[in-house]
């Protein structure tokens, strides 16, 4: 199943615009906003028609929330009812967490929290399924280092939750630091993305394709797919047990026909226009989608 949260106030976050290379700064507006809602309003519609579980929580009035779309950034699941809770960069994002949430959660069976929210006083962060590319099945938890992605949070989530760790550095040819792994990287089935042409050190990325090799088809993806999206994607299936891919149209654009027909042998293509929210939050598809595994 799905978590996803309507938006009522989202716009450009200058609290997260300095480490997200992807933002389009724009006076905060209610077309903007309006666009938004559309947007999300027909992915809905999407997961609707294709029999995809998911549960909708509306943003709340107060305080104002720009990105409280991305719900996957502070909170995830795991298996045997584990709820965890993360550290944020942006105060602005902290906000995020809502009681009623965790309540519902804590309802439907995710009794055991691993709170790692107190590490903000430490200024130490990491950022749930935007920093964590996570194979639940085989325990593996893929990060690349940040701002927003701490190496040693990622050692405690890795002892706490059972996972072996892959991380590595992530930049732009320019030298921007990929803010989050969710950005470069995603699991399906049997296929991965990833952006490894953005890991400058030879031996880290070797070393990493070697090891996704032994279990996934690759799709490698380059840094002009990846400021379209491509790897910001989610696989998951519906109630029929069927695989689908979601993405946003902008991904699936940047992808060839070839790459299309490996990420077609693991599941549907499911594409949504989201370009408002693409363009203003700097996140696609994939950061708004929390999974209750």
């Amino acid at each position: 199943m799905l978590l996803l949260i309507r938006p009522k106030h989202f716009g450009f976050n200058a609290q997260t615009a300095g480490s997200n290379v992807f933002q389009q700064n724009v006076d905060r507006s209610s077309f903007i906003q309006e666009m938004a809602l559309r947007e999300f309003d027909a992915l809905i519609e999407l997961l609707h028609l294709h029999d995809i579980e998911h549960i909708v929580f509306d943003d709340t009035d107060e305080p104002l929330k720009p990105d409280a779309v991305f719900p996957n950034n502070w909170f995830s699941t795991d298996y045997n009812g584990q709820l965890i809770l993360y550290p944020m960069l942006a105060p602005n994002r902290r906000t995020e967490r809502r009681k009623d949430i965790i309540t519902y959660l804590n309802q439907t069976g995710y009794l055991h929290t691993t709170d790692l929210t107190t590490y903000e006083n430490k200024n130490m962060f990491l950022e749930g399924t935007g920093s964590l590319i996570l194979d639940r099945t085989l325990r593996y938890a893929y990060m690349c280092r940040s701002q927003r992605s701490h190496e040693a949070l990622l050692d405690e989530f890795c002892t706490r939750l059972g996972y072996e760790k892959m991380v590595f550095d992530a930049r732009t040819p320019r030298g921007e630091e990929i803010y989050h792994t969710n950005v470069m990287m995603s699991i399906g089935h049997e296929v991965c993305i990833i952006g490894d042409t953005l890991i400058p050190d030879e031996s880290e990325r070797i070393h990493l394709l070697e090891h996704l090799d032994l279990y996934y088809h690759l799709v490698q993806v380059d840094e002009d797919q990846i400021r379209q999206f491509a790897a910001n994607t989610l696989f998951v299936t519906n109630q029929h047990g069927q695989g689908y891919w979601l993405m946003s149209t902008t991904a699936m654009k940047s992808y060839s026909p070839q790459q299309i027909k490996v990420l077609e042998n693991d599941g549907t293509i499911l594409a949504t226009q989201i370009d408002t929210i693409e363009k203003y939050g700097g996140g696609s598809l994939r950061c708004m989608l929390a999974e209750l595994v």
